[in-house]
């Protein structure tokens, strides 16, 4: 008898249509013979042709593949308009499309939803065994902790342009943000969760994200100038006591920074996304080369490999020419550090930058 697994993402544009794909591939080659799955995509502007590479999928192991238009779109974009860059700008309205998955499947009790720039390691069906009848959702809760245990000070500050693993620890801890604190009293770095791995309880959910609440929470975000996102509105509606908690190893976040391979997980988040120029790992881990293996099975890599190929090796160089940069800058601060006036040290480290910019410049 098979076993029938229901899994939504999103997948809004053409970079995520790919990487939606790319997840799906994943699902079914770690998946069982008689697993079967039913994929839910939650779209507003998907191409045809996008639409139709996903769909055959269906070649590599039997499926369904269901699309699901969202059409009441002004609203999230207004949010994002009047937010006056509340909600950032990478971000875009899209990511309140999750707020439409207990509309969009109103005939189905519980979904396990990823978001698109996830992959999947290992069989999905102990997380469906799980019995969430008494809770909302069963996710992993603090995965910022675990971000700062796995990567490394160097490619951090590749990666996010701080100074020290000090301010990055400093960043992450929610707690220490005044302005989701405020609307987000109960949570802290420990019991907040990523909306990117949730096991639904669709029952529930429904009764709990009112629309006119959730728009009441929006309106005082904006009015307060606070970031907000969807990780906020469900985070403020979900009492940790609704929550069940997974272990940490159904779903790490930063996938593909680990310092250390990590193949025991269910989901790896891969934030930055798998094709992302220079912000990857300086090693390409066992994670992001199954990531890989995975893509390679999509109609995008089979009808134009070469494009790919070309652009995982100008991601390499772009890498290590900012990893030069940054080493190079640094060198510059400590040569300049010991002029005792700032405004000639500036004026030198300025020059030295200068001159260093032009030379690159001829060379290239």
């Amino acid at each position: 008898m098979n076993r029938e697994m229901h899994i939504c993402t999103i997948a809004s544009g053409h970079n995520f249509a790919i990487y939606a794909a790319t997840l799906l591939v994943s699902i079914l080659e770690n998946s069982d013979k008689d697993d079967f799955f039913i994929f839910h995509i939650i779209t507003a502007d998907i191409s045809e042709d996008d639409k139709n590479k996903i769909i055959e999928l269906k070649n590599i192991k039997n499926c369904d593949i269901i699309f699901h238009y969202i059409t009441n779109i002004e609203k999230y974009k207004k949010w994002v308009n009047d937010s006056n860059g509340c909600v950032l700008e990478r971000w875009s309205y899209h990511i309140f499309f999750k707020l439409e998955i207990m509309n969009v499947l109103s005939d189905l009790d519980k979904v396990l939803f990823l978001d698109a720039d996830t992959i999947v390691l290992r069989n999905l069906r102990d997380i469906f065994k799980i019995d969430i009848e008494n809770y909302y959702i069963a996710t992993v809760c603090g995965i910022e902790l675990s971000v700062i245990n796995y990567i490394g000070e160097e490619g951090y500050i590749i990666k996010n342009g701080h100074s020290t693993v000090e301010n990055f620890k400093e960043n992450m801890h929610i707690n220490n943000d005044s302005s989701i604190q405020r609307n987000v009293k109960h949570k802290n770095v420990e019991t907040w969760f990523s909306t990117g791995f949730m096991y639904m309880n669709l029952k529930y959910l429904r009764n709990i994200l009112n629309e006119n609440k959730i728009e009441e929470l929006i309106t005082n975000c904006i009015n307060s100038g606070e970031i907000f996102g969807d990780e906020v509105i469900f985070n403020y509606f979900i009492e940790d006591d609704k929550i069940l908690k997974l272990n940490d190893n159904y779903h790490v976040t930063n996938a593909i920074w680990l310092k250390e391979d990590c193949l025991d997980i269910y989901v790896a988040h891969f934030a930055p996304k798998m094709f992302n120029l220079f912000n990857m790992p300086k090693t390409k881990n066992q994670i992001y080369l199954k990531a890989l293996k995975y893509f390679s099975q999509t109609l995008w890599f089979k009808e134009d490999p070469i494009y790919y190929i070309n652009m995982l090796l100008e991601e390499k160089s772009n890498y290590y020419e900012k990893l030069f940069d940054i080493k190079l800058f640094a060198i510059i601060d400590m040569i300049v550090w010991f002029i005792p006036f700032r405004k000639k040290r500036d004026e030198i480290r300025k020059k030295m930058v200068d001159k260093i910019k032009n030379i690159k410049y001829l060379i290239n």
